[in-house]
């Protein structure tokens, strides 16, 4: 069902690329911040979704900014810039401790936001626009299912390797065993150190968004380059 000649235009392969990643990094990121916000925190579930508000009304005006300047610059520019915002909000991330880490957490949030919101936008467009008018279904399909996919990788790895790094920290100290399912509820006898290792687990997520975002601003920049 998928037409596969539309992947022979470099403009829509890279862009569905870029739109895959920026939906797996914040889809990953905000499993994590969601539960931090919750268990961690100490947040009820509608304090939480109201401090995810902030990341997202951020992310919707520099969208708004950033569709209106690819009218007038190549689009590659303002998807590396909000590449570059998404990096410095990930990389906030990674500082993020038990103690005073809400102010880190929703200030990275609202740098990731605004930066992968408008590249999203700007990636969709393109991968629509670099179809012919007769396959543009087929394009604006093919797209959405590079966000739904991009969505559950993000949960699936990002998620993994948090969770990994959470079961191994626990297990270092011996308070749990390392078969252990790797839940938080599961150390609740220990709070502190089950605090201690999902932060740690968090912060190894942001390293992983991190990298992916840097290697997808390093492939806008050198394969859409001049692309409007």
């Amino acid at each position: 069902m998928v037409d596969l000649s539309l992947f022979g235009d470099r403009r829509f392969t890279v862009a569905l690329g870029i739109l895959t990643v920026s939906t797996l990094t914040l889809f990953g990121m905000t499993y994590f911040t969601a539960q931090y916000l919750q268990l961690v925190a100490g947040y009820s579930p509608l304090e939480a979704g109201l401090w995810m508000l902030v990341p997202l009304l951020t992310g919707i005006m520099t969208t708004l900014f950033a569709s209106g300047l690819a009218q007038r610059v190549p689009t590659a520019a303002p998807m590396i810039g909000g590449l570059a915002v998404a990096t410095a909000g990930f990389s906030a991330l990674t500082q993020v401790d038990v103690v005073s880490g809400v102010p880190t957490l929703i200030v990275g949030l609202m740098f990731a936001f605004a930066g992968l919101l408008p590249v999203s936008t700007l990636a969709t467009d393109l991968v629509v626009g670099a179809a012919p008018p007769e396959r543009a279904g087929a394009a604006s399909a093919v797209s959405e299912t590079a966000t739904e996919l991009g969505g559950a990788l993000g949960v699936a790895v990002l998620g993994s390797v948090g969770t990994a790094v959470y079961r191994h920290r626990l297990a270092e100290s011996g308070l749990l065993p390392a078969e252990t399912p790797g839940t938080l509820g599961d150390a609740a006898t220990h709070i502190t150190a089950a605090y201690e290792a999902f932060v740690a687990g968090l912060r190894a997520g942001a390293v992983g968004a991190t990298a992916l975002v840097v290697v997808a601003m390093l492939a806008v920049a050198v394969l859409l380059r001049g692309t409007r």
